[in-house]
């Protein structure tokens, strides 16, 4: 009866759900990434056609892959914090082997997307890829093993942020030498450090108690939340710049101005009265809904 019941475990095992699957390949911020990297394409090609389609989904697929492979590389955190233990791999839903492959799977299917893009010269093939391949690499090579080392971690780790807009810009047509490029990737950048801390300052208890290093053992949460004000006042500063720099229309800059005027005031309250939880979920949102005004803006702005 036993050998029976573990004969049926093992099965389960094998079969992955499409909810563990989503889970897996944490496909709502696998989602998000595509988006700016249709951003990114759509502010150097200036229109919608099959490249944009590549463009988006080889970096979906790359990033799908690339956060397999995380959750491989962090099941024994994962088991040990309450936000993560339920995971498809802690939870043994789904087996760490078939994870790696599934992994390996996402990940050559995001460089053979590439790859193959269509009416692409040699060079953007290389440059698109090039940028893929060293994403997962950053990702799961540099950041994810620093992040059991130092708390700071985020700040090399928001280079991963700034590299899908950019796949879309080459596959676009860009070239990355151009300083929109580097403009645009630097706004996803710095939107990235207060979208992570804003986490850290709900659930740093649970990174302490899965022996990573959490910024929260630095700084008491009033102090971490003014720091991370300074970040979201840079944010917000740095975002108007850009699609006045890119050349958009007048209201394209006036929309992101008037976003970062909300964002501000929403996130203000982390200088007053950060300690309900109520506050730090607000200005969590609100720095990511501006993303989304920004990259709404980026896309069809370039149309």
């Amino acid at each position: 009866m036993g050998s029976k019941a573990a004969t049926l475990t093992d099965s389960r095992r094998t079969f992955v759900s499409l909810s563990d699957l989503a889970a897996l390949t944490k496909v709502r911020i696998t989602f998000a990434v595509t988006l700016t990297t249709g951003a990114g394409y759509a502010l150097a090609a200036h229109r919608v056609d099959l490249g944009l389609l590549v463009a988006a989904l080889g970096t979906f697929f790359a990033a799908a892959g690339s956060s397999v492979f995380n959750h491989v590389q962090e099941v024994e955190f994962d088991r040990k914090m309450k936000r993560t233990h339920d995971r498809p791999i802690p939870s043994g839903r789904v087996e760490r082997g078939t994870a790696a492959l599934i992994g390996v799977g996402f990940v050559l299917a995001g460089f053979l997307t590439l790859a193959l893009a269509p009416n692409l010269a040699l060079g953007k093939v290389v440059e698109g890829v090039g940028l893929c391949v060293f994403a997962v690499i950053w990702y799961n090579g540099i950041y994810t093993p620093l992040k059991r080392l130092t708390a700071w971690a985020v700040i090399p780790g928001a280079v991963i942020g700034a590299l899908p807009p950019l796949i879309g810009w080459v596959v676009g047509g860009g070239t990355l030498t151009h300083p929109i490029a580097w403009l645009v990737a630097g706004f996803y950048f710095l939107w990235q450090i207060p979208h992570f801390w804003l986490i850290v300052i709900r659930h740093g208890s649970d990174y302490s108690q899965a022996g990573l290093p959490s910024l929260t053992d630095e700084f008491a949460r009033p102090q971490l939340a003014r720091l991370t004000f300074v970040w979201i006042v840079a944010l917000a500063l740095s975002g108007p710049v850009v699609p006045f720099a890119a050349m958009l229309s007048t209201s394209a800059v006036g929309l992101v101005g008037g976003a970062s005027v909300a964002m501000l005031v929403v996130s203000g309250r982390l200088l007053t009265k950060p300690e309900p939880s109520g506050t730090i979920f607000r200005a969590f949102m609100a720095v990511n809904v501006y993303a989304l005004v920004m990259t709404g803006v980026l896309f069809f702005g370039s149309l």
